[in-house]
C-alpha cells in the first residue's frame, strides 16, 4: 500500500531526495527514542534493557571499585536510561519487569546479593533499603513534569490541550477522567499518552487535576452516557 506513494525534498543542487515510508507499526529511533505511531511499548523497552545490560556486561569486562559502580549508576546511567522515559507507553508492571532483570544482574556489582527481596531494592538507605531507583515512580515523575506546559502556549502546550481534549471525547465521560478508577474505565479509551498517565496516576493514587478544559464544553452536541 505504502508504494504506492512517495515523499521527496528538492535538493540545493536540483536533485530530490526521498523520505522512506514505513508501515504505523514498525519502530524507529527518532532524536535518541524509540517509538512508532501506534505507541507499541515492545520495541522500546528491548532496547531500554539493552541498554541497562550493555552496563552490565562493561562492569563483568572491566569491574570497578564498589563506590565507582554506584558513581556510574548514579551519574552516567540513570540519566542515559531515564531519556525519553516520558514518551515510553509502558504499563507499570511492563516497566518494572524488564528494569528488574537489569537491577537483577548488576546487584551484585553494586555490593548486594541479586536475590534480595524486591521491596528493599528501591527502600531509601534511610529505612535500611538499597535505594535504588523505583521507575514506576520516576515515569509518573517524568510525565507529570511534562504537564508543566499546560496552559504556557508553547507547542507542548497547546498539543497536550488537544490531545487531552481528543482523550475525553474518546472515553465519553464527563468530569475529570484522570481522578476515575483506572481499572473499571481503561477500556473506553486507546492505548495513548494520556491512558498510560491515567494509570501510573492510579496506581499511586496521584490526582491530577488539569485546569480550565471543561468537559461539558468538549462532549457538546454528544451526550455522555455517565
Amino acid at each position: 500500500e505504502l508504494a504506492r506513494f512517495s515523499i521527496t525534498i528538492p535538493q540545493s543542487d536540483g536533485t530530490t531526495a526521498a523520505i522512506p515510508l514505513e508501515a504505523n507499526d514498525v519502530t524507529k529511533k527518532t532524536l535518541g527514542v524509540w517509538g512508532n505511531p501506534l505507541n507499541q511499548p515492545t520495541v522500546p523497552l528491548v532496547k531500554l534493557k539493552e541498554k541497562g545490560l550493555d552496563w552490565v556486561d562493561k562492569l563483568r569486562v572491566r569491574p570497578l571499585e564498589r563506590k565507582l559502580t554506584w558513581l556510574s549508576l548514579n551519574s552516567q546511567q540513570y540519566p542515559a536510561l531515564f531519556y525519553g522515559l516520558s514518551s515510553l507507553y509502558a504499563s507499570p508492571d511492563e516497566l518494572e519487569t524488564v528494569m528488574g532483570s537489569v537491577y537483577f544482574n548488576a546487584l551484585p556489582f553494586l555490593g548486594y546479593n541479586r536475590n534480595i527481596n524486591k521491596a528493599y531494592r528501591t527502600l531509601p538507605m534511610d529505612f535500611q533499603g538499597i535505594g535504588l531507583k523505583n521507575w514506576s515512580i520516576e515515569k509518573l515523575g517524568k510525565d507529570t513534569a511534562v504537564l508543566r506546559h499546560w496552559q504556557s502556549g508553547s507547542a507542548l502546550g497547546c498539543a497536550l490541550e488537544f490531545v487531552y481534549e481528543a482523550f475525553l471525547m474518546e472515553v465519553g465521560l464527563d468530569g475529570n477522567i484522570l481522578t476515575r478508577k483506572y481499572d473499571k474505565f481503561h477500556h473506553l479509551a486507546t492505548h495513548s499518552w494520556f491512558k498510560i498517565l491515567w494509570q501510573y496516576a492510579d496506581k499511586y493514587e496521584l490526582s491530577i487535576i488539569p485546569s480550565i478544559i471543561d468537559s461539558t464544553l468538549v462532549l457538546s452536541g454528544r451526550e455522555t452516557w455517565l
